[in-house]
């Protein structure tokens, strides 16, 4: 509940503008956001939050938390990639004013066909890491307001930090590579910062600068 659980750093709140009618998409990391997504659901005019959750035990998860809260106002959305109808759908959802919330900083268990890897590496932590592309491309595809999400342990309470991010994320196709490589930098600056802050919300328990070993699929 905000005020006794939650509240909101200095600016966050503006930053994230309820009263602002248009969808926007919240580009959130494993700092904690799924409990701000939450509570962000319990605000006065605030909207309908759809969380993209990549996850075997995805559909699990959503069980329960419907179960725990039914009236969180946060609709959890199992997903195993996304296609056109992914996209669509999320596009429908912007246009009703609603929120879209994903995680920017966990790629794929196992590589595209052929044995690519969709991320591009950044520097985090001192040495460079691999980030997913998935994310950032869905931004752009979708022309939206994208806000920056971390949600940190700070004085006993979840404390919101948000941040404008672009307005829309634009992806020229004759730069896009170069593009695509700056906005993911500027995502892991921003990661960093806030993870630094409080290194104990981090919640990527494994190697987070190496690429994972593929899953056997047989």
């Amino acid at each position: 509940h905000f005020g006794r659980d939650v509240v909101f750093a200095p600016g966050a709140e503006a930053a994230l503008n309820v009263s602002d009618p248009r969808g926007k998409l919240l580009l959130a990391s494993h700092l904690g956001d799924v409990e701000a997504c939450r509570a962000l659901a319990q605000l006065q005019g605030s909207k309908t939050i759809n969380a993209l959750v990549f996850s075997d035990n995805a559909r699990r998860f959503k069980q329960i938390m419907e179960e725990m809260a039914p009236q969180a106002g946060l609709n959890l959305m199992p997903v195993t990639g996304i296609g056109p109808d992914t996209a669509i759908a999320l596009k429908e959802k912007l246009e009703r004013g609603e929120w879209i919330a994903i995680v920017g900083d966990r790629i794929a268990v196992n590589p595209q066909r052929g044995g690519e890897w969709r991320v591009c590496w950044s520097r985090f932590m001192g040495q460079a890491a691999p980030f997913p592309q998935g994310p950032f491309i869905l931004a752009s595809i979708l022309r939206c307001p994208v806000d920056l999400l971390f949600a940190l342990r700070q004085q006993e309470k979840l404390c919101i930090h948000c941040e404008p991010f672009a307005d829309p994320l634009v992806l020229p196709r004759a730069e896009r590579q170069q593009a695509l490589q700056q906005t993911i930098d500027r995502y892991a600056e921003r990661l960093e910062h806030y993870a630094l802050q409080s290194p104990l919300d981090w919640f990527n328990f494994f190697d987070f600068w190496q690429l994972p070993e593929p899953k056997n699929k047989e």
